[in-house]
């Protein structure tokens, strides 16, 4: 299979285990939609959770040794030590996604509300949960307890709503 077909794959395999995780938060009152076409540029958002906060997922199967130092995503291939690469623009990329989501969010609803970038870590991520340059990093299966435990910062129950029904209006991508 060519290189760059094994690379879709491996991220739609990516993005199929985090809505696995993810569906019992939608029994908990959770918005969870997935694959959404971006309004204001090329591309889609892997994953927008809303919840008492929301958040912008991207998910990341890499199956190797992964680590960040500084604000840069790193990965050690499992079966070749010496196979080793950076990821540098994930932690830029994702604050920016971030950033686009909530200007939208406030030009649609006419009030700020913050949205969190998170990268979704399948591989082997020691730290289990580690914060870069604004974004948060976590391993797959820790996802739904990491949403769980965060605090309230959506605390209105109209604007709530609202961001809600403005997220279930957002295209597929």
């Amino acid at each position: 299979m060519p290189d760059h077909i094994a690379r879709w794959q491996r991220g739609a395999w990516g993005e199929q285990n985090t809505a696995k995780v993810l569906k019992p938060l939608t029994k908990e009152g959770w918005l969870v939609r997935h694959d959404l076409a971006r309004r204001s540029s090329r591309g889609n958002w892997d994953h927008i959770v809303a919840g008492p906060s929301v958040y912008l997922l991207d998910s990341k199967l890499l199956r190797d040794h992964v680590w960040l130092e500084g604000d840069v995503l790193y990965v050690r291939r499992v079966d070749d030590s010496g196979d080793e690469y950076s990821m540098r623009s994930v932690t830029p990329g994702m604050r920016n996604a971030a950033r686009a989501l909530e200007r939208d969010m406030d030009d649609a609803l006419g009030f700020p509300v913050a949205v969190y970038p998170v990268v979704v870590i399948w591989g082997h991520f020691a730290a289990g949960v580690q914060h870069a340059g604004g974004v948060t990093y976590v391993d797959g299966e820790n996802l739904a307890d990491w949403l769980r435990s965060r605090p309230a910062d959506l605390r209105d129950e109209r604007k709530r709503e609202m961001v809600r029904e403005w997220l279930r209006s957002l295209p597929r991508a």
